[in-house]
């Protein structure tokens, strides 16, 4: 069994989005040495979906200005129009399957398509519970839409997709995380939240 890096993240985490730069520059220098798998937690999901709500959306706000303050990270304006839109819901476990999907099928898209995902949300302002946004997606990355969409709904990808959520749980109760999973199964943490690349690549390197 190979070592493997395991992110786990969620779509509706905006530290997530904050974390971006950072484990890309992870995957980019460990990618070739070790396996890396990206778990959906489903923060929002079933019975914890959100309705936006003008509390819902100060705090969203409050929390753009403190991770954009740290990281960063450039907060669209379609994101603060779409978070102040009453009429949406914000539901984890659609993205969440799209993650499931990419993973399963094309794993070598699997970061480069969190980064799309993420920035569509956070920067375009796009609404992820519309399938319209997943053929866009799945176009940038030059896959089929429609084989695509395929997937992310079957009941093969819903039913892993909750697989997944277990099983993230079932690792922390904080996100963004990253843990190292070593050759004989042993679970390492590595970050837990916002964390500085310099600091994730000592302890990462400890176990190499």
């Amino acid at each position: 069994m190979k070592s493997k890096l395991v992110y786990i993240i969620d779509p509706y985490c905006i530290w997530c989005y904050g974390n971006e730069l950072i484990i890309n520059h992870v995957y980019e220098t460990y990618h070739h040495r070790l396996d890396f798998k990206i778990l959906p937690v489903g923060m929002w999901s079933e019975n914890n979906r959100r309705n936006a709500t003008p509390e819902l959306a100060r705090m969203l706000k409050y929390q753009a200005r403190k991770v954009s303050d740290i990281t960063e990270v450039v907060f669209g304006n379609n994101f603060f129009n779409l978070i102040n839109d009453t009429s949406r819901i914000f539901d984890s476990e659609i993205p969440a399957m799209a993650i499931t999907t990419i993973d399963k099928y094309w794993r070598h898209l699997s970061m480069a398509f969190c980064n799309l995902l993420l920035r569509a949300f956070y920067y375009e302002g796009k609404d992820l519970s519309d399938k319209s946004v997943y053929e866009q997606l799945a176009r940038r990355l030059e896959l089929s839409p429609e084989e695509f969409l395929y997937y992310q709904y079957s009941d093969e990808i819903k039913l892993l997709t909750k697989e997944r959520f277990s099983e993230a749980r079932s690792l922390t109760y904080e996100y963004p995380s990253l843990l190292l999973v070593d050759f004989i199964g042993g679970v390492h943490p590595i970050s837990n939240g916002y964390t500085r690349y310099s600091e994730i690549q000592r302890r990462i390197n400890c176990f190499l």
